[in-house]
């Protein structure tokens, strides 16, 4: 177990003790999101991680393929590439009464940052389907949400007398930017 997750393998190699500046790590886990959050933010992706824990309430299952390159020296640099296999998961925004939930698919990470592949994540918020693209930018993490919301849905996370005049529902976008905390 790590950090409360199960590994289903796992592979460490130094290709050379005299001469080799990393670690290869590879491995498959299998845990709660909010479990992996809190390993990965011990990591070279602490930079991505972090905005992500102060910003969002994370919770659900997990599937977590690693291909880490970490350094055993000073000098070099960390390279990481792996997918979570998302089922089942909630985030919650903090700052504001907005929820996704019942997400599933899968979100690749580097230590660039988050992205999503071609097929977007799939979930639930505002009572309908939502689909998630996650595109890796300089500065942020942008996640474009695309889904519909009709007036009572809106009226719960929105709350106003003007809403009792409308029916129906409407398409909506959504962009979410989390900055990316600058390395140190």
């Amino acid at each position: 177990l790590l950090n409360g997750s199960a590994v289903l393998n796992s592979e460490f190699l130094i290709p050379s003790l005299t001469k080799s500046d990393h670690v290869w790590v590879r491995g498959e886990v299998v845990g709660k999101v909010e479990k992996t959050l809190g390993f990965l933010s011990q990591t070279p992706l602490n930079h991505l991680v972090a905005p992500l824990v102060d910003q969002f309430t994370v919770q659900g299952e997990n599937h977590l393929l690693l291909d880490m390159k970490l350094p055993i020296v000073l000098a070099a640099d960390a390279h990481v590439n792996g997918v979570a296999r998302l089922t089942d998961t909630s985030l919650a925004l903090s700052s504001a009464n907005f929820v996704v939930q019942k997400i599933h698919g899968e979100l690749g990470f580097s230590e660039q940052g988050l992205y999503t592949t071609d097929v977007p994540l799939k979930g639930e918020a505002l009572g309908f389907p939502v689909s998630a693209e996650v595109e890796n930018l300089s500065q942020a993490t942008q996640v474009f949400l695309k889904g519909y919301a009709d007036v009572n849905h809106l009226d719960a996370f929105f709350p106003s007398k003007g809403w009792s005049l409308l029916k129906g529902g409407a398409d909506y976008q959504l962009t979410i930017a989390i900055p990316k905390e600058q390395l140190k």
